[in-house]
């Protein structure tokens, strides 16, 4: 009787170290799954917070465009208009300033594409030195080739936006350098 009762014991004992086995491992299993369901979701949610931020600084440099386009220099209240679209001018380059800065630490980037970039980013500028020269943009019709440029540069960073961002990120030499490339004050002339 006591051998019968051994082996029921050695039996429970072997059932309960599997059993909290495949608990164990099912917990790391899932807490992993779990994780990294986590960190994906997250990353769509900035993707997503970004691609809302650039679509908004994109509408409010055509608002203020249009405005400034149609201010009269004789107007009464020209000086406060005009400091108005500066300061949202402003703001919509700090927009596209962060929005940049989130494609070269997120993406790797060829020359040419970080080049596309700089020169969207100048485009983008271009609005509030008009304002400051008081001069317009001068794109008076659709076809204009700065105006095709910068619809379609706008139209890359946004797909570039809705693409998966690579599981590795660049290393912060490749970032550095593609922010300065993006940066750089040689596309003021392109």
């Amino acid at each position: 009787m006591a051998l019968e009762w051994d082996a029921e014991l050695l039996k429970a004992v072997t059932n309960l170290a599997v059993a909290l086995v495949t608990i164990g491992a099912g917990w790391i299993v899932g807490q992993r799954i779990s994780y990294k369901w986590n960190l994906r979701q997250k990353r769509k949610e900035l993707t997503l917070t970004t691609i809302n931020q650039f679509q908004a600084a994109y509408g409010e440099f055509f608002a203020v465009w249009k405005l400034w386009d149609k201010l009269e220099p004789n107007e009464d209240d020209y000086a406060v208009r005009r400091w108005d679209l500066l300061q949202r001018s402003a703001k919509v380059e700090a927009m596209i300033e962060s929005t940049l800065l989130k494609v070269v630490t997120e993406f790797h980037l060829s020359l040419d594409k970080a080049g596309d970039l700089g020169r969207l980013r100048q485009a983008f500028q271009s609005l509030r030195e008009s304002i400051l020269e008081r001069t317009t943009l001068g794109w008076s019709f659709s076809g204009e080739p700065h105006y095709v440029t910068f619809k379609r540069l706008s139209c890359d960073l946004a797909l570039l936006l809705q693409t998966r961002q690579p599981d590795l990120p660049p290393s912060p030499e490749e970032a550095t350098r593609n922010h300065l490339m993006v940066t750089s004050n040689k596309w003021e002339r392109n």
